[in-house]
This record gives structure tokens, C-alpha cells and sequence, in this order.
């Protein structure tokens, strides 16, 4: 029954481990040597899992030609699903294998297979295989598969092509980079779906790259994906501007990245604007500028003081966030502004966000008083939940109160 066989192949491996190398090479490797001419993929499959697992405890020189040619076969299986595990393994098979150019080749198979998934697996081994790839080889027989990998009919693919360029690039020298992967790395830019590009993008913050030469390729992406119809894609663009920021510099922070994250700012998700809160204080800690950390306070107070309730219950997050890289007082004097906002929601929020701080310790024991001055305005609110939570916050401030006897 090929469930028993399966089963064999599935836990052959865990059962070598308890043999000694000896025995598990003698009595073990020629069961899985025979599993990997199953008649049954799904059984050749496990059986290749086993055979890279075990690879270090065959020590014979027959054997371990043997286990070259299965594995060599085994990654030329009529099975896609076969192809694709060897594929996705194949960084750890060179590892138990001398690597030469029968290898290599092999390799280069797999990243031109007619199956879309392996093609996609494949190209995301490159970076473990490329101490074995010089310059020259790279540029004879893998830089033509990469060019056509990175206009690949399948989306996946050319995106794990774009999150692996600029990494395998960093070994190779900075005039083969200029020449040979920034011009695949600008087409992925462009790319028509917005998967190679976010992949590409993510990589760009790697010194291998000089992110103010691509400036003009990066800004027209980003913009076209932080305009995206689905809202995880606008979610993701906020996770690669706290790196490109570090590269960029505040000035070109401030020329080209500011305005794009204020208007994820009054995203229509809440998700968004959550996350974009957030993305200002990331961009803080990366820049680590007190001076623009203290204009882009001042900025959030004047752009959202008079916006949309949603908007201005963002800005309050933001402002929060950024007790974490400005004094204390500077950031509380703007978010205290807020007291007497005309909309419960926002001062709701206000009176979570003030007590949410004070109970992280966020809150100087000096500013208690001041503070507490400002909320106490807000305990007779019309709003039952708003003076709920500024009564909530008084009572806290006044235990952690110091006593002064």
C-alpha cells in the first residue's frame, strides 16, 4: 500500500537518528534509496525529504555517489511536486553535497522549469548558492535566466526574483551592479502588479544600493502603491519607510516621504492610520533628528487640529507615539490641546491614550499636577465614557502620587 510506503519515507529520517551512522547507512539508506523510485510521487517526495536529511551520515564513497545520482534524478522528477521540494531545498542539498558545475546546472533547470511554483521556489535558494557563483559565471549562465525570471508570466515569481537581486548583488562589484542588477531592479519597479514591487522595495534599504540614485524610480512606486485598491498592500508600503528613511536623510524625508505618509494618515482603514501613526515614531527612532522629530509634532498638531474626527483621533496616536523620542512635556503640551475638542470620540481617545501613558510610566511625576489640572475639565463630561476615563485618570495620577509627608 503506497500509505504504508509514504509513511516509511516520512519518518525514515528520525528513526536514522536513533541508529548509529553505521548501521543507519548499512540498513536504512537502501530502503529510502529504493522510496525514491516509487511508482507514487507522493511517497519519491518524502523519500527525497529523507534522503537530505540522512545525506551527512553516509560516508561511503559507492553511497554517497549513489545518493548524488537519486538526488540528481529526484530533481529531474516527471513530478512537479517533487521538483518543487528539491527546489526549495536546494541551498540545504548543496550543503551536503561538493558542489560543481553538474550542480550548478542542475540548479539552472529548476529555475527555468515549466512549473510557475518551482521557477518561484527556486529563485529564492540563489543567495545560499551564490558563494558558488563568481562574477563571470553569474553573468555567462544566470544573469540571462534572472532577466527572464524578472518578466515571468507569474507574479510570484518575479517577486521572489525581486527579493532576492539586491541581496545576491552584494558580492559581486559595484560596477557589474550598476551595470547588470539596477537596470533588472528599476524594471521591477515598474513592475504591473504590486508584489514585485513591494519585494523589490524592501531590499532597497541594503548598502548595495544607492537609494538617492533611485530616487526617481522609487518615488512613482511607492505613491502607485500607497494608492493601491487593496488595503494590506498600503499597509506594507508603511513597513519600508522606516528604512528607506534612514537612507534617505531627513531632507529627502521631508521632500518626498512626509506627504506620502501623512496621507496614509487619513487612510479610510483603520488598519492604515494605525499603522502610519505608528510609522512616524519608526521614522523618529531611524533618523534620530530631535529637531525633525520636533517639526513633525508640530506639523501633526497643524494639519489635524481642524480635520475630520477620525483624522484628529490619528494624530492623537501619532502624538503619542512620539513621547518615545521628544520630551515629555513638549509632546503632552500639543496632545492636551485636545481637551476641549467639540467630538466625544476624540476626547475619549484622549482620556485612553493620558491613561494608557501614565500606566506605562510614560507620564513625569512633575507633569501629574499639570496634567491632571487639564483632564479634571473633562469628569463632568456630557459623554458618561469620557468622564468615566478622565475620573479613571485622576484617581491613578493621585495613587502614584508621591506622598509628600
Amino acid at each position: 500500500m503506497p500509505q504504508v510506503r509514504r509513511a516509511v519515507a516520512e519518518n525514515m529520517s528520525q528513526f536514522c537518528l536513533t541508529m548509529t551512522p553505521e548501521t543507519a547507512e548499512e540498513l536504512a539508506f537502501p530502503v529510502l534509496s529504493k522510496l525514491t523510485e516509487d511508482e507514487q510521487d507522493s511517497v519519491r517526495v518524502r523519500a527525497l525529504q529523507a534522503l537530505i536529511e540522512i545525506a551527512h551520515l553516509i560516508k561511503q564513497a559507492a553511497n554517497q555517489k549513489k545518493l548524488r545520482s537519486q538526488i540528481t534524478n529526484l530533481c529531474k522528477d516527471p513530478s512537479w511536486r517533487v521538483r518543487f521540494l528539491a527546489a526549495s531545498k536546494f541551498g540545504v542539498i548543496c550543503s551536503k553535497l561538493d558542489v560543481d558545475q553538474s550542480v550548478l546546472e542542475l540548479y539552472s533547470k529548476l529555475l527555468k522549469d515549466s512549473e510557475a511554483e518551482v521557477r518561484a521556489i527556486a529563485a529564492t535558494q540563489f543567495p545560499s548558492l551564490s558563494k558558488y557563483v563568481d562574477e563571470d559565471l553569474m553573468n555567462a549562465k544566470f544573469l540571462p535566466t534572472f532577466k527572464d525570471l524578472s518578466t515571468d508570466e507569474n507574479k510570484y515569481t518575479r517577486a521572489h526574483v525581486a527579493e532576492v537581486l539586491v541581496p545576491v548583488g552584494t558580492q559581486y562589484s559595484e560596477q557589474f551592479i550598476m551595470t547588470h542588477i539596477l537596470p533588472l531592479v528599476l524594471k521591477l519597479l515598474k513592475d504591473p502588479e504590486p508584489e514585485p514591487r513591494l519585494k523589490c522595495l524592501s531590499k532597497l534599504d541594503l548598502s548595495v544600493v544607492n537609494v538617492n540614485d533611485l530616487l526617481q524610480a522609487i518615488m512613482p512606486c511607492l505613491k502607485d502603491l500607497a494608492a493601491d485598491n487593496s488595503w494590506r498592500i498600503r499597509q506594507e508600503v508603511l513597513g519600508l519607510l522606516p528604512g528607506l528613511s534612514s537612507r534617505l536623510g531627513a531632507e529627502n524625508v521631508d521632500n518626498h516621504i512626509k506627504k506620502l505618509l501623512f496621507t496614509l494618515m487619513t487612510d479610510q482603514v483603520q488598519e492604515v492610520r494605525s499603522a502610519a501613526a505608528r510609522t512616524i515614531l519608526l521614522i523618529c527612532e531611524k533618523l534620530e533628528d530631535d529637531v525633525w522629530a520636533l517639526s513633525m509634532l508640530k506639523q501633526i498638531r497643524e494639519e489635524f487640529k481642524t480635520a475630520n474626527y477620525l483624522r484628529r483621533q490619528t494624530a492623537l496616536t501619532a502624538l503619542s507615539y512620539m513621547m518615545d523620542v521628544l520630551p515629555a512635556e513638549q509632546c503632552l503640551d500639543v496632545i492636551l490641546e485636545f481637551v476641549e475638542d467639540k467630538v466625544p470620540n476624540v476626547r475619549f481617545r484622549l482620556c485612553t491614550i493620558l491613561y494608557g501613558l501614565l500606566d506605562s510610566n510614560k507620564i513625569p511625576v512633575a507633569l501629574f499636577s499639570k496634567v491632571s489640572k487639564e483632564v479634571s475639565k473633562m469628569t463632568t463630561d456630557s459623554d458618561p465614557d469620557v468622564s468615566y476615563f478622565a475620573n479613571k485618570f485622576i484617581l491613578k495620577a493621585k495613587a502614584l502620587q508621591p506622598d509628600k509627608s
